[in-house]
């Protein structure tokens, strides 16, 4: 372990260092202690992060599961998720003023997509709000957070009568600068139904 830091600290000055040496490090140092004293460093529950993200729930479970001391409880990602600031709520578009002083950068390509989804309806307890129907466009814009309700005759009535989402309509967008990645804009459920004057004014 020793010589594998001492080989990190060398190569760290001036290059990228692979995220096998600093992950096998903290792998061995964990066994040495109980597990409810496991510790990891920041850049390894970045990489649980990006293994979470990409390969879902039951990828990570299995990875975690079978290297012991290898990544952190699944609850702590999740929490770490929480406490990046970074929720998207369906149909609420996010401020970009920040992104763009921080790229300093004030012209961007924005674009629209859809994908296909399984049609299901999930109660977000975050926004105290259904997740799952077609929202609702006014003036070619989705509303946030329109499906509150706790009137179960109420939900019953969405149930029968409003459209479940089929799609999941995305706003990605990009700045000039070709360092600074995507951002999400916006994401909400649809049934890919819409009107001339409702994409008229969203985009006008």
């Amino acid at each position: 372990i020793e010589l594998l830091k001492h080989q990190t600290s060398n190569l760290s000055d001036g290059y990228n260092v692979s995220i096998l040496i600093p992950w096998i490090i903290n792998i061995f140092q964990n066994l040495k202690t109980t597990k409810n004293k496991y510790s990891y460093y920041i850049h390894i529950q970045q990489f649980a992060l990006l293994i979470y993200i990409l390969g879902g729930r039951n990828c990570y479970e299995f990875l975690r599961l079978n290297l012991s001391g290898s990544l952190p409880h699944i609850l702590n990602v999740e929490s770490l998720i929480r406490n990046q600031e970074m929720r998207v709520t369906e149909s609420e578009f996010q401020l970009i003023k920040e992104h763009l002083k921080s790229n300093k950068c004030n012209y961007v390509f924005i674009a629209e997509d859809a994908t296909s989804s399984i049609c299901r309806i999930d109660y977000d307890a975050t926004s105290n709000s259904f997740i799952g129907f077609s929202s609702r466009l006014i003036d070619g814009v989705p509303q946030p957070n329109f499906f509150q309700t706790e009137n179960f005759e109420q939900l019953e009535l969405w149930f029968n009568e409003i459209d479940k989402a089929k799609f999941i309509n995305l706003y990605m967008l990009k700045s000039l600068v070709l360092s600074d990645p995507p951002f999400i804009l916006a994401a909400y459920g649809s049934n890919n139904k819409a009107k001339a004057i409702e994409i008229e004014k969203k985009w006008f």
